[in-house]
């Protein structure tokens, strides 16, 4: 029996997150404003407008900075004109603004002129320039029709109007279904739809029409497998051309959850505005005046939480009587330490009780949003939640959602050998573990009667740099758990934070090395590092702009390198002195050498005929041809950005008009206030060649609302036709409250060093406000079937990853500044534990004298790695140095400045002799100022040491050779690989036999035999045979089982094998004494024994039992000599002999041994030992 979908009307109350195997994409053929979407934007200013009706200009927070107002009475209207393809009910969104005090303000609406019939749609008063999208559905006829909006004709019923959004596809009455079951009822605003499919029998994917959708024609594509899509495409019949198509995952139940789960559990959010408000609780929105102040999700929030009258309740679904997990999203608008808030379920506020929030220092007074947990008592069915003031003085705290885990929260705690994980908590369910040594702690779980509620299953990680899982699954109710994952890393593995300051990042990989570019004090600086994850490394300056030389030095934003046709170019956007945003250009610099730590040279500015508005621009190569892809505007000032591109005929020249093929017209691009925005594009071309540029939508500020979109280029389509690039449906990457990441965005994409790993960096924040810094974050990305790319939620400042894969560095330690002897007025200052180390440094090293010394133990003499971690204290440019002196030598390294928090590794060589030195870091006499020291990092191992070591030979193993189960059964492997930071990747010769996911988990899925195996990517690779069934058992015999040979002397082996065909695999366990090829063929070497075993491919063996003999060595002792004459002598004294004398002694095969054979014998003494035939 199929499992059916768990969630379908939720969906519109939930937030839900990363998808079974990429974002949804639209494929629609239909005309468009937006390429790729049935939805037409129409702006209200340019309608038909009637009666008071005015447009308003230079409305900052208005799509287009236009609005229409004055909609004040009944007969002042704005109508719309629309095509429909045909007749058909069609769904209109209605963007406006309530400036009335009236609760129901609305609007009036009709089609084609028939005002008798008119309707109203009601919206909520959230203020002038607070604009909300509202839907309503109306019948249209085929070809042209007009849609009128008009004043309610109710007092104070006032409304401005922004734009409408017409889905210009009809609205279909249709269910999908699995075997004729449906699942799920079709929503034209809801493209993916997600199934939990049994994995052993995939059900058949249909659509029915109810019998009013007859005018529909309907295509599917069934999915191609388990965790794949299929798709489901519905035609107008009278308008072949307009088509609309759905994508349908058939997930196991892993991806399932991982589509409708939170990570740990089932989770839905709910907008604190949607719940019941009482007393002075009110909703108020995000967007004051002409400022981007949305931080908070859906712009909404309810404030007037002030007094125990005030409330806002939300209404729960629970699966069961249990404890809950909720987490509130909150800030605080008071000066209180600890402000808080009363909360109680199902009306009983007699047993309310009380949350006390720790809100850092310094970060009250709004906008500023944490998330906190809380735990209530629910039972089965529905509850209420209610949160109040807690009564407190000057406490006051602001919702904003709150995150519903329905599922009971397990009283459990996570083990590793049976010992308590350490900084365990209920409400966090992903933690990364740092192991030493070599062996992995064995995943676990305790707590009282948790059997009794929850199906419990622990997955064991396979293996290091590999997850572990432990989960609890709500008994009786399928899809309801608790997923606990835990990461397993070795001492190489860092943090996703990768750099502590920075924005805009950008990174190119080239001959071995990683050159990350980035701007200080106006100039450009390129570091240049082996390793990924140390990418603010060695900076180097490579351009200073030259205003008196007509060069653009104002704002200099998002630089770009890119090694094109054998050459390096920077490209990027600035303005010259004077000028101000609305002169931002694009700019393009080209390296004077190959390489890019080396002089660059200004190009000029780079621009299609247009010469608008141009920043973020990033170059694309497709099908041998340039492409300039940037963020523009569409006239001279309108603030609103679009995502552009046009051919270039060289890297420093567009050649065609310029064509937009992005607008940020979908909701999840207009979370901010006006002007929308789309930028900072940049290309990741799949390995199957599928062009993608993701993008950042909304404003960066706003730290809730800044994401990604991606755009995927059709297959072999035009790249410069609009109609050739879909857009994803949502955010494909998004600010992760949990992990306290926010405004994450403006990626740069590469590989590992062996390209076998896909890595993003991108920006990011550690609050929820714009009073944070960004920082530069890295992690690891996939692609889909289809070629898109798929993100993970970000992980980060606290999150860690695995050394990339190929990544080739000499190991080494850190130790921190704080721990080293001071002298002179060098001091240690704690500070912000986000950009130290430690969370302490050393300062005063500007004053001659001062310094701090290291004792440093060296295990032979040579030459070692240093690298200082250090920024300037304050903005010096060119001014700052530090010193290292050692052994009697002293090294300079110059310290570029950015500020306090600008860190950046310095390296250079030093000369350690073994046993103890010490390292003395100081400010160096080449310089006015010294610098700030966070650590120092030295190798453990000299560099001539590292160098003249012998390559790591690539290996891989796995626990088990063979697995025999049954349909339904589950086995954990466990590997071991050398080295352990390969990527590796898991594969089946029969998925329809057996399955493994990610963890190493082998599921048997139905009858027959298949080949697990496990591949490094080193090329190692090692399987395990899995027989699933009733089966008879492979077997193997040889023609002997025991063969006797003189020493030079063959013989054949012949195996018979079942099942037929297996392939043989033959070893010797003494190859000193006989060999085996790979058809059997023993050879015998020297005297003494060996196993010869053949091995079938299904697991089974034989074995033959060889011995080698030297003809004459009637002794035995593996040569010939007078004992063995003599021994020959003896045995024809007595005139009989024993087998094995006849054997060794019976040289001419006469069946005894006579004078002859004595004679043989010494012969071969005499040569020697050796024999004659």
């Amino acid at each position: 029996m199929h499992k059916k979908k768990l969630m379908a009307a939720a969906l519109s109350a939930a937030l839900v997150f990363s998808a079974c195997g990429g974002p949804a994409v639209s494929a629609v053929t239909t005309t468009s404003s937006v390429p790729g979407s049935v939805v037409q934007m129409l702006q209200a200013e340019d309608a038909a407008i009637t009666g008071q009706c005015q447009v308003m200009q230079n409305y900052f927070t208005a799509s287009r900075l236009a609005c229409v107002g004055k909609v004040d009475d009944t007969s002042s209207t704005v109508t719309f004109t629309l095509e429909a393809p045909e007749a058909g009910r069609y769904l209109i969104q209605l963007c406006t603004g309530s400036g009335s005090d009236q609760v129901n303000a609305g609007y009036r609406y009709w089609t084609n002129g028939d005002e008798e019939n008119a309707q109203i749609v009601r919206f909520h008063n959230y203020g002038w320039e607070t604009w909300r999208l509202y839907d309503v559905y109306v019948d249209l006829q085929a070809g042209e029709n007009t849609f009128t909006v008009s004043h309610t004709g109710e007092e104070k019923s006032y409304t401005q109007i922004d734009f409408i959004k017409f889905w210009s596809f009809p609205t279909p009455a249709a269910s999908l279904t699995a075997d004729g079951e449906a699942f799920a009822e079709l929503d034209i605003q809801q493209q993916a739809y997600y199934y939990l499919a049994d994995s052993a029998d995939l059900p058949e994917l249909a659509c029915e029409l109810a019998d009013s959708q007859r005018n529909f024609g309907v295509e599917v594509e069934q999915p191609a497998g388990l965790n794949q899509a299929g798709t489901v495409t519905l035609t107008c019949r009278n308008s072949p051309d307009c088509a609309y198509t759905y994508t349908v995952w058939f997930c196991d139940e892993e991806h399932y959850m991982a589509r409708f789960q939170d990570k740990g559990t089932t989770v839905m959010q709910y907008e604190a505005e949607d719940a019941v408000l009482t007393g002075s609780a009110v909703t108020r929105g995000s967007r004051e005046g002409s400022y981007l102040n949305a931080t908070c999700s859906g712009n909404e929030w309810v404030s007037g939480l002030d007094n125990a009258d005030a409330a806002a309740t939300f209404t729960l679904e629970a699966p069961a009587d249990g404890e809950y997990l909720v987490k509130v999203a909150l800030d605080s608008f008071s000066s209180a330490a600890d402000p808080g808030l009363r909360y109680w379920v199902n009306g009983e506020e007699s047993a309310a009780r009380t949350a006390k929030f720790d809100i850092p220092e310094g970060e009250q007074f709004g906008d500023n949003w944490f998330l906190f947990p809380i735990y209530v008592n629910l039972r089965e069915g529905e509850n209420t939640l209610t949160f109040s003031h807690d009564g407190g003085e000057s406490s006051t705290c602001e919702l904003d959602y709150i995150r519903f885990f329905a599922c009971p929260a397990p009283d459990a705690a996570i083990t590793l050998d049976g010992t308590p994980l350490s900084g365990f908590t209920r409400d966090k369910w992903d933690y990364d573990v740092s192991i030493a040594g070599d062996t992995l702690p064995a995943l676990g779980y305790s707590g009282q009667g948790l059997e009794e509620i929850y199906d419990i299953t622990v997955t064991q990680p396979a293996g290091f740099n590999q997850a572990g899982k432990v989960v609890f699954a709500l008994k009786g109710h399928p899809g309801y758990t608790f997923t606990y994952n835990v990461d397993f890393y070795d001492e190489n593995a860092s943090g996703s934070l990768v750099i502590n300051d920075g924005g805009d990042p950008w990174v190119t990989y080239h001959d071995g090395y990683y050159y990350y570019i980035n701007t200080q004090g106006g100039a450009f600086y390129v570091c240049k590092s082996a390793d990924l994850t140390d990418l603010n490394t060695n900076p180097v300056k490579v351009y200073t702009p030259d205003e008196a030389a007509g060069e653009p030095t104002r704002e200099i934003w998002a630089p770009e390198l890119h090694y094109i046709q054998g050459e390096w170019y920077i490209y990027y956007a600035a303005y010259h002195n004077g000028g101000n945003n609305n002169n931002h250009r694009g700019y393009v610099l080209k390296g004077t050498s190959q390489d890019p730590q080396d002089p660059f040279t200004f190009v000029g500015q780079i621009y299609d005929a247009t010469d608008k508005w141009m920043i973020d621009m990033t170059v694309v190569e497709i099908e041998e041809e340039l492409y300039a892809v940037w963020s523009g505007w569409e006239k001279n000032a309108d603030g609103e950005q679009a995502l552009y591109i046009a051919h270039m005929d060289s890297p420093t020249h567009i050649d065609s008009q310029r064509v937009m093929i992005s607008y940020p017209d979908e909701e999840f691009e207009r979370l901010s206030t006006n002007p929308y925005v789309n930028e900072g594009p940049a290309a990741v071309i799949a390995p199957d060649g599928t062009v993608n540029i993701v993008y950042s939508a909304n404003h960066f500020s706003n730290g809730a609302h800044y994401r990604l979109g991606v755009l995927t280029l059709k297959e072999g389509a035009d790249p410069m036709d609009a109609a050739s690039w879909m857009k994803s449906a949502d955010a494909v990457f998004q600010s992760n409250p949990e992990t306290g990441i926010y405004s994450v965005g403006h990626p740069s994409f590469t590989t590992s060093p062996d390209g076998t790993e896909n890595y993003i960096l991108f920006h990011g924040r550690d609050g929820s406000s714009s009073q944070y810094s960004r920082r530069v974050y890295l992690q690891t990305f996939t692609f889909d079937e289809k070629g898109v790319p798929t993100f993970e939620k970000p992980l980060g400042s606290t999150g860690k990853i695995k050394q990339p894969s190929g990544t080739d560095v000499i190991p080494s330690e850190i130790l921190e500044a704080e721990t080293g002897a001071l002298s002179g007025g060098a001091a240690v200052t704690t500070g912000d534990a986000r950009y130290l180390s430690g969370g302490a440094k050393v300062t005063g090293l500007n004053a001659d004298g001062a310094s701090v010394s290291f004792t440093v133990e060296a295990p032979s003499d040579g030459t070692y790695t240093l690298a200082l971690y250090a920024a300037q204290g304050t903005d010096r440019q060119t001014q700052s140095g530090l010193q290292v002196s050692v052994g009697g030598e002293t090294f300079d390294k110059q310290i570029i400045g950015r500020g306090n928090n600008a860190y950046f590794w310095y390296t250079l060589s030093v000369p350690l002799r073994a046993g103890q030195n010490t390292l003395t870091v100081s400010k160096s006499s080449a310089y006015a100022y010294g610098a700030d020291l966070d650590c120092i990092r030295l190798s453990t191992m000299s560099e001539e040491a590292y160098a003249a070591q012998e390559p790591v030979k690539p290996a891989a193993a796995l626990s088990e050779s063979t697995l025999a189960m049954e349909a339904g059964d589950t086995v954990q492997l466990q590997m071991e690989i050398t080295p352990r930071s390969d990527s590796i990747t898991w594969t089946s010769s029969d998925p329809a036999v057996a399955v493994i996911d990610a963890y190493g988990r082998v599921t048997a899925v139905g009858d027959g035999q298949a080949v697990i195996t496990l591949r490094t990517a080193s090329g190692a690779e090692a399987s395990c045979r899995v027989t699933v069934g009733v089966q008879a058992a492979p077997t193997v015999t040889l023609d002997k089982t025991a063969l006797t040979l003189p020493v030079g002397g063959t013989g054949r082996l012949t195996a018979a094998a079942a099942p037929a065909g297996d392939a043989l695999t033959w070893t010797s366990d003494n190859p000193a004494a006989a060999t085996v090829d790979a058809d059997g063929l023993v050879t015998a070497l020297a005297s003494g024994t060996a196993r010869i075993t053949v091995t079938t491919a299904s697991g089974a063996e034989a074995v033959c039992q060889v011995t080698v003999y030297l003809p004459g060595d009637l002794t035995k002792d593996g040569k010939l000599d007078i004992l063995d004459v003599m021994s020959a002598c003896r045995v024809l004294a007595r005139q009989s002999a024993t087998d094995e004398e006849l054997l060794l002694g019976d040289m001419d095969g006469s069946g005894g041994i006579d004078i002859k054979d004595v004679m043989s014998i010494c012969r071969a003494l005499a040569r020697q030992n050796q024999l004659v035939d």
